[in-house]
């Protein structure tokens, strides 16, 4: 489904929730959805009230900053990060964004999320979404492995531990000689060894393996050409510590509040998710919902390399829970720690990993209270994520005992 469909889809979804916008077709131009912001801040108010956009990179992207001419970023600038305000597009408030329609290898360039202010104190969030974004082909992850049981991965090295995370969907193909052959075999990332630990492995649902040691293991991402599962879906996180996509029998302490839909992204999926996500906020009181697949939740540490420590010296620019990104050495992955304050224990940091968003650069607007706006540049590296939300998140514990952990942040 290319970026445009997605985009009138969800103009149809406002037009039916909220037809006093009059919203235009979203088109390929996202100053049409100017007028229906303009509408809901005049209607409801300003205060925290964003609309955000993820675009593909930068060869894809066009800005086109207030009274400015048109910005076209090149290969290095948005290696160095394209929404810089310093080295693009300057601090300037961006009037349109432009985008190509022509789609990646995963089918689409765009992912729109829209958070609309209730008449309560917290925000509403629409997350449209597609989960083949979320999983870009990564390529080959690991070929340094032996399989010592049926469905445990031993790897050589930490630098191969930490490219998996719990719930990271993989495929795997065995070879005895150091071939890659045989039939992909999907399977899910159930547990992965602490960088740290002597034996460092990974253990999945299911695999082909043997106990033979000598057996080489190749394992990706899945890529564009391969579906062994749903590529299209719509998994919700909400405020209340459930993660969608996440198994009811496994969690059954969640089922309650568990609404997960796959399937191609249509508008009767939509306003199905949307009148789910109401009703679920007159059910609890809670307002809070998130799209993050449930893959990119990690706990502090699984991703860590050995020379590397965070201490609470350098985590106290981290306060009252909100976003900011950490680096691994040399830059080559950012972290976006979520913690109550910066007086918590480490092991109580929680993160979430923007590998599954990498190619991608976010930005979004804020609205003021005595008028105006401004556009807010993010970028990591190239690619990023943005973690919008405040309240309680369920985490997915890094020890493998298949118990989920809330945290209030």
């Amino acid at each position: 489904m290319a970026y445009y469909d997605i985009a009138s889809t969800l103009a149809n979804v406002l037009k039916v929730r909220y037809p006093e916008s009059k919203i235009a077709d979203l088109g390929y131009r996202q100053q049409a959805v100017l007028p229906f912001i303009n509408k809901v801040r005049q209607k409801y108010g300003g205060k925290n009230f964003s609309f955000t956009i993820m675009t593909h990179r930068g060869h894809d992207t066009q800005f086109y900053p207030e009274g400015g001419t048109l910005v076209t970023p090149t290969a290095e600038q948005y290696m160095r990060g394209y929404l810089d305000p310093t080295t693009i597009v300057t601090k300037q408030v961006l009037t349109q964004e432009a985008i190509s329609d022509s789609d990646d290898a995963n089918g689409s360039l765009f992912k729109a999320i829209v958070e609309l202010p209730k008449r309560i104190a917290k925000n509403h969030a629409f997350h449209i979404a597609n989960h083949a974004w979320a999983l870009d082909s990564l390529g080959k992850l690991a070929t340094c492995g032996t399989t010592s049981a049926a469905s445990v991965i031993v790897l050589a090295t930490t630098a191969n531990t930490r490219k998996f995370y719990r719930g990271m969907i993989v495929d795997v193909k065995l070879s005895s000689t150091g071939v890659v052959s045989g039939d992909l075999n999907s399977c899910t990332i159930i547990a992965v060894a602490d960088p740290f630990a002597t034996s460092k492995s990974i253990t999945l649902d299911t695999t082909t393996g043997t106990t033979t040691s000598s057996h080489g293991v190749y394992m990706q991402d899945c890529a564009s050409t391969l579906t062994p599962y749903s590529w299209n879906s719509i998994p919700l996180l909400v405020g209340t510590g459930t993660i969608h996509g996440i198994s009811t029998s496994t969690y059954p302490e969640f089922k309650s509040y568990t609404n997960t839909d796959t399937g191609t992204l249509t508008l009767a999926k939509i306003q199905q998710m949307v009148d789910w996500v109401e009703a679920f906020h007159e059910k609890t009181g809670e307002s809070l919902v998130m799209y993050v697949p449930p893959e990119v939740l990690i706990k502090f540490g699984d991703l860590l390399i050995a020379d590397v420590r965070y201490t609470q010296e350098n985590l106290k620019r981290i306060e009252g829970g909100y976003p900011t990104d950490i680096y691994y050495r040399g830059g080559s992955m950012g972290l976006i720690p979520i913690m109550k304050d910066n007086l918590m224990p480490i092991d109580e940091i929680f993160l979430l990993a923007p590998s599954a968003f990498r190619f991608y650069a976010t930005a979004w607007w804020e609205w003021f209270d005595k008028g105006g706006s401004k556009f807010i540049p993010e970028s990591t590296l190239g690619y990023g994520v943005r973690f919008f939300s405040r309240g309680n998140m369920g985490i997915v514990d890094r020890s493998g005992t298949g118990k989920l952990q809330v945290i209030n942040i």
